[in-house]
């Protein structure tokens, strides 16, 4: 995995010691490269560019270039048009291109759709900071960037996972927007930026499903998600497949085998469950006695959980939301011994399927009729409040500010809240056709999200990740087929349960009771962790500048568990970086 620093400063040299200190903090990734970045007769910006890992740095006609890309094994060719819409529209993966033209003090920045690459700015009067990570960039404006406790107190009171838009959970740093080519003036110190993709294909909403045309398009999915298989793995060695048990992963298990490709498979168990929920170990192991796979199993236990938790929240550099990004990590602490790659089925779901709520809702607003029916196939797994959000989401922009508020204000009312929170901004997007609303939400929220964890997680151990459903090839041809396919029967993903049918259990391929990433914290609280987490709420000072304290002691039994959770590694995350 690549890194990146570039710091930049106006009349003045860098102050030796914070820049150091900042690179210490990147130098675990290995293979440290850097560059000078000199005055010019034009500008009085000086400075330095550092990358590490996987990555080309160099110098072509008077400027400086950094790429970096990962995550699927299509690699983009260098050409000198590289910053042209039309050649970063067809770039895979997760990448980064910058260009510093070292005579007009112009950075040219464009980062892929996905936001695989977290890629963080500070810019100010003085400064100009591009960084990888968060903790470089604090180190360099040695206390500057102090945690937003409000954004800290949204993450708490809503329980969703950390998505601000161009904000982060430290003032005045800011993400920079994915899909977008930025243009820095640092000698004015504006910028401009251009969005460099152009609309995804049209998906019709609805379309009548027969057995003839539901067997056509699932025909089409199969071989779609074939090619993408060998394009992203062909030249891949030591592969290791994550294998959850659940469609996605399953899947890509049997195109991996049906390639001939070589690939070992991992999955986790928690052993305290004694094959009960939500240990999903008898579903996995459905799969690999069909296919004929041998499994690696990764046991967790509650005794071991805790230990890691400072460890990936200094990692991920913020609370972790949910559990299941230990148990990710301690997989990929098993995988590392034997492996250089992961395979991962991630974002199949949204891909495969969709999000039944706005689906639904979209088609209550263009065919009441057939919405109804479709609604009495969905009632046991779409509740009505989903149902109703849906539907409000493609009503008018008031509608949805009014929906936006009212949620906000619902989530402000915790009892044990000291201040105001700010509320992550989900399901914010401006579009209101079903198709462009729900790839723009999929790729610029929750895939953000999910991939800057992945991207931590395999950085710190050291492992490469495939993604063959963020194949562009992939998604594009898939966004043609009618929603009303995916979402069948009261199914979702029914078109890749369709086609897949017959090469895989049915337990495995039709059960869709899967709990997804769970992990068993009833248990773990109940017979481990009590008084440890306890201890640590109930005696933060910084978390009690957010939360009441005595009110969390006297109902601590009745919280929900994952805010429980949640209490403690935000403990950790402002004792860590607070």
């Amino acid at each position: 995995m690549s890194a990146l620093f570039c710091w930049l400063r106006k009349d003045g040299n860098l102050p030796p010691y914070y820049l150091e200190a900042a690179r210490k903090l990147l130098a675990y990734r290995g293979r440290m490269r850097s560059k000078e970045i000199k005055k010019s007769k034009r500008t009085t910006w000086q400075g330095v560019i550092s990358v590490w890992g996987d990555a080309s740095l160099f110098e072509e006609n008077g400027n400086i270039i950094y790429s970096a890309q990962t995550a699927t094994g299509i690699k983009a060719s260098k050409d000198p048009n590289r910053f042209l819409s039309a050649r970063l529209d067809k770039r895979e993966g997760w990448w980064v291109l910058l260009r510093l033209d070292l005579q007009t003090s112009i950075a040219t920045l464009a980062r892929d759709r996905f936001s695989g690459y977290p890629l963080y700015l500070y810019q100010d009067e003085g400064n100009f900071i591009l960084s990888s990570e968060i903790k470089p960039l604090r180190a360099a404006m040695y206390g500057k960037c102090p945690v937003s406790l409000p954004r800290v107190a949204g993450l708490l009171s809503s329980l969703l996972p950390p998505h601000f838009g161009s904000n982060t959970l430290f003032e005045h740093i800011h993400v920079i927007k994915p899909a977008h080519l930025h243009q820095f003036d640092l000698t004015s110190g504006t910028r401009k930026s251009t969005r460099y993709t152009g609309p995804w294909p049209s998906q019709p909403l609805w379309e009548n499903p027969t057995e003839v045309n539901l067997d056509s398009a699932a025909a089409i999915l199969k071989q779609q998600v074939h090619d993408a298989v060998l394009r992203n793995f062909s030249q891949t060695q030591g592969i290791a497949l994550s294998l959850s048990g659940g469609v996605d992963s399953s899947i890509l298990a049997v195109e991996l085998k049906k390639t001939g490709i070589p690939f070992s498979a991992f999955s986790v168990t928690y052993p305290e469950c004694n094959g009960q929920d939500p240990d999903e170990s008898a579903r996995v192991k459905l799969t690999a006695k069909h296919l004929g796979l041998p499994v690696h199993w990764v046991e967790i236990r509650g005794d071991d959980y805790l230990e890691f938790t400072d460890e990936l929240v200094f990692a991920h550099e913020e609370p972790l939301s949910t559990p299941g990004l230990t148990v990710a990590w301690l997989a990929n602490l098993a995988i590392q011994r034997g492996f250089t790659t992961v395979a991962l089925g991630r974002n199949g779901g949204v891909l495969f399927s969709g999000l039944p709520p706005l689906w639904l809702g979209a088609l209550f607003e263009k065919n009441p009729v057939q919405a109804l029916r479709e609604w009495r196939l969905w009632r046991s797994s779409v509740s009505m409040s989903g149902l109703l959000n849906g539907l409000l989401t493609f009503f008018s922009p008031q509608m949805r500010k009014f929906a936006a508020r009212i949620r906000n204000s619902r989530f402000a009312k915790a009892p044990w809240l000291k201040i105001s929170p700010q509320i992550p901004s989900w399901y914010q997007c401006k579009g209101r056709d079903y198709a462009s609303y729900r790839l723009a939400h999929t790729f610029e929220e929750i895939v953000s999200v999910i991939f800057n964890w992945d991207e931590r997680r395999m950085t710190h151990t050291n492992l490469e990740i495939l993604l063959p459903y963020i194949d562009l090839t992939y998604i594009r041809s898939m966004n043609r087929i009618p929603s009303s396919f995916a979402f069948h029967s009261g199914c979702a993903k029914y078109l890749a349960r369709r086609a897949y049918s017959n090469e895989l259990p049915g337990q495995v391929i039709w059960d869709r009771r899967k709990l997804g990433f769970d992990v068993p914290l009833k248990l773990w609280f109940d017979n481990h962790w009590q008084q440890i987490v306890k201890g640590e709420i109930f005696s933060s000072v910084r978390l009690a500048e957010i939360v009441n304290i005595p009110w969390i002691e006297k109902h601590f039994d009745s919280l929900l568990l994952l805010l429980r959770w949640r209490l403690y590694t935000t403990a950790r995350f402002l004792e860590l970086f607070a």
